[in-house]
């Protein structure tokens, strides 16, 4: 794929061309200067930039599936969330007397459940990352900091792929059971988009999806309509953290501040 200008690849994300350079500057779009003018590669798409130690997919699925069961329960038992958080996080989902939900699965093409592990002191970093962003949600004002890290942790869950589809295939692809609707697909994410479709597919599906919907890279003078989160199994569920970390990974401000908004609303 061709490198874009600023201005070219502005018109391809939606966005403008200040919003380019500040993504250029933090990492999250690859590009280089030529001549004195950037180049942007957008056949990669990069999440913010990592800091630290980048989290394994298993442990960012374990905290998932750990905080979905903590805010299903929280309320049915009158717990305070980070009571129940922590709960969660020391005995697992069968440490709910009667519990309905056990948080996300993740499906294989196969139709069997991965297994999602995760070692102690993974745990124990995730929760503390899960009750940091609960303690600042009683501040939305000021907890972006919070928010951020944790939705930097949560962006290793998946591997972001952009991609065009052809109108005939528009709908049979937003109807594919393989595809898990969720970001601006979702209906509670706030910002539905018909013209996009968005969503979870498991790795082992992807080349499927790709070849059975004629999905192809993103043009020269194309803006993409399709955004699939690759994960390494498919979701059985969108749980309020992940359609936030989807939201935030579209890296624009009016997405960046609803996923702020879905996690204050998911923390308190």
């Amino acid at each position: 794929m061709s490198k874009l200008s600023v201005p070219e690849a502005a018109s391809r994300l939606g966005v403008s061309p200040a919003r380019v350079r500040q993504r250029i500057a933090d990492g999250s779009l690859v590009a280089e200067k030529v001549g004195g003018r950037w180049l942007v590669d957008l056949s990669v798409v990069q999440s913010k930039p990592r800091r630290g130690r980048p989290a394994k997919s298993s442990v960012v699925w374990d905290a998932i599936r750990l905080a979905d069961v903590a805010l299903w329960e929280g309320g049915p038992l009158e717990q305070f969330f980070p009571q129940a958080l922590s709960q969660a996080f020391s005995s697992g989902p069968e440490g709910f007397s009667g519990q309905e939900r056990h948080g996300p699965d993740l499906i294989l093409p196969n139709g069997a459940h991965l297994e999602i592990k995760s070692s102690r002191s993974s745990r124990k970093r995730a929760l503390q990352r899960l009750l940091d962003a609960a303690e600042a949600a009683q501040a939305p004002s000021s907890a972006e900091d919070c928010f951020d890290a944790l939705l930097e942790f949560m962006s290793h869950r998946a591997e972001r792929h952009i991609y065009r589809v052809s109108e005939p295939d528009f709908q049979p692809l937003s109807e594919d059971p393989r595809l898990i609707p969720s970001g601006v697909s979702h209906p509670k994410s706030g910002l539905q988009d018909p013209r996009i479709v968005e969503g979870y597919v498991a790795a082992g599906d992807l080349e499927g999806l790709l070849q059975d919907h004629w999905l192809d890279p993103v043009g020269v003078d194309q803006k993409p309509n399709v955004v699939l989160h690759v994960a390494p199994g498919r979701p059985s569920d969108v749980s309020p953290l992940m359609l936030a970390a989807d939201l935030a990974e579209d890296g624009g401000p009016r997405e960046i501040r609803r996923a702020h908004e879905l996690l204050a609303e998911a923390l308190t």
